[in-house]
């Protein structure tokens, strides 16, 4: 079982909408604590159920239009009944829903939102966001370790 798992949602190929994504590709290239793993993808679709009910917590880390571009915003997210479990796209809490429909096992689970300024079509990230993924990353990764260790 996995103990933590990371999954960076986004579209590098729309500007900031790729910060998920480029998040989790640069804690791959780092030394990762034991048990947490990473998991870049555009969108949240049904098949990464599977992986999400196997592990003991999920971050999930996304775009923000609605938050100040680089400010983090950090909430939990619950599995909702009510969601839609059809089409190929799905929210957080949908996915959570659905590895509990399938799985049976629904894990905690926190939505990490990172603030952007552009989703122009183009490859990269705005310098102002390029400027902030060090930090980005630490705190990403510090969310990871106080959740490894029981915080929830």
């Amino acid at each position: 079982m996995t103990e933590i798992l990371i999954i960076g949602v986004g579209n590098t190929l729309r500007g900031d909408d790729g910060i998920g994504m480029v998040l989790v590709e640069h804690l791959a290239e780092q030394p990762v604590e034991r048990g947490v793993r990473v998991l870049p993808v555009r969108q949240l679709t049904p098949e990464l159920a599977l992986d999400v009910s196997q592990a003991r917590a999920v971050v999930f880390v996304d775009a923000a239009v609605d938050v100040g571009p680089g400010e983090v915003v950090e909430s939990i997210v619950t599995a909702d009944a009510q969601a839609s479990l059809t089409g190929h796209h799905l929210g957080p809490d949908s996915l959570l829903a659905l590895a509990q429909a399938l799985y049976g096992r629904c894990p905690w689970a926190r939505l990490v939102r990172i603030g952007i300024t552009q989703t122009a079509l183009g490859r990269g990230l705005s310098p102002e966001l390029t400027a902030k993924v060090p930090v980005l990353v630490r705190q990403v990764q510090a969310l990871a370790r106080a959740l490894s260790c029981g915080g929830v």
